[in-house]
């Protein structure tokens, strides 16, 4: 199958930046482009971070939108951002139901923007 002339599968190997907004996703999809570099799904219902769920995505994420979901503090796991912590450099948590900031921040080497606003934080 092929889109506009090129492989569907060499599309996916260029594919940098992906919008999943507003789709009522309630989980991170699988198998996401390993080249990946900004990764948005603000506005779902988003409720858990599986531990090593961007594992395969080493070195490429440099931008994950995860504002306006449900992601409450025991939903986002120790190992949750396994394979980010070196390459991202905005991560977006405003808008869900976090209690406290997530542990796992302290892993980040190059992290630049972390949003946390409108939460349960104390």
């Amino acid at each position: 199958m092929s889109s506009g002339g090129l492989p569907v599968c060499f599309l996916a190997k260029s594919l940098e930046d992906l919008d999943l907004s507003h789709n009522r996703l309630t989980s991170i999809p699988m198998n996401l482009p390993r080249f990946l570099r900004k990764l948005i799904l603000q506005h779902n219902k988003i409720r858990h971070i599986p531990a090593f769920t961007f594992r395969h995505m080493r070195a490429s994420l440099q931008s994950l939108h995860l504002s306006h979901n449900e992601l409450s503090t025991e939903s986002v796991e120790r190992h949750s951002f396994v394979g980010t912590y070196r390459s991202l450099k905005e991560l977006l948590l405003d808008n869900n139901r976090l209690r406290d900031i997530p542990r796992c921040v302290r892993q980040f080497k190059n992290l630049q923007v972390l949003r946390l606003e409108n939460n349960q934080i104390r």
